[in-house]
């Protein structure tokens, strides 16, 4: 079974010390990134199941590090958590005051039914850039018109690209795509990294694509 290991993003103090305390009696490995420009950095290193973030650290960061955060958290499960300098408790999101037991039981809960089934990634080492193009989408290299799906993408790297979909289609899955603004209409081979599905969080639901065969002058 492939092991969990989570990221808490929050500075040095007696909140990552509560943040730690409280996993460590979970069971849970993880890491601790100061700031969003280190998490940034860290998580092109290892793989992660999903991120616990200091709504401190979050507020005080500023607009670059904020962009960052929030791809992230679109990237990972990720909860909010705060530490109670008054009442020396954590709170998760809007569930206010807790008590050490409920905070603790409410850590489990994001862990177990929100990180522990998300298959454990990276971030793509090529920069990805917001890019919108119109593609032809199927699991089928002759693309049918029953299975292929008009879409478009969300950003784009030389490795791969995020596509708006909410189709049935499966992590390890090949699909093929046609981009329409290329002039060369040959299918492009690619397999599916990792999958938004819809409502699953507050942002695109989609795929994530590595490509497997593409010409380098397109």
């Amino acid at each position: 079974m492939e092991s969990l290991k989570v990221l808490v993003v929050s500075r040095e103090g007696e909140a990552m010390d509560a943040y730690g305390q409280a996993l460590e009696q979970i069971g849970v490995n993880y890491d601790v990134a100061s700031s969003f420009r280190h998490l940034s950095s860290m998580v092109r290193k290892e793989a992660y199941n999903g991120m616990i973030v200091d709504m401190l650290t979050l507020v005080r960061a500023g607009k670059d590090e904020k962009r960052i955060a929030y791809e992230l958290m679109n990237f990972f499960p990720a909860t909010h958590v705060k530490w109670d300098t008054r009442h020396k408790s954590i709170s998760l999101s809007l569930l206010g005051q807790m008590s050490e037991t409920e905070s603790v039981a409410a850590l489990r809960t994001f862990i177990e039914e929100k990180c522990r089934p998300f298959r454990s990634r990276r971030l793509r080492m090529y920069p990805r850039k917001e890019l919108t193009l119109n593609i032809l989408l199927s699991p089928d290299p002759s693309f049918p018109e029953d299975l292929t799906e008009k879409t478009f993408t969300v950003n784009i790297s030389k490795g791969g690209c995020f596509l708006h979909t909410v189709g049935p289609l499966e992590n390890g899955q090949t699909v093929w795509l046609k981009i329409h603004e290329f002039s060369d209409q040959t299918p492009i081979k690619a397999v599916i990294c990792w999958k938004m599905a819809w409502g699953e969080q507050l942002t695109i639901p989609g795929i994530g694509i590595k490509f497997e065969e593409i010409s380098l002058c397109r």
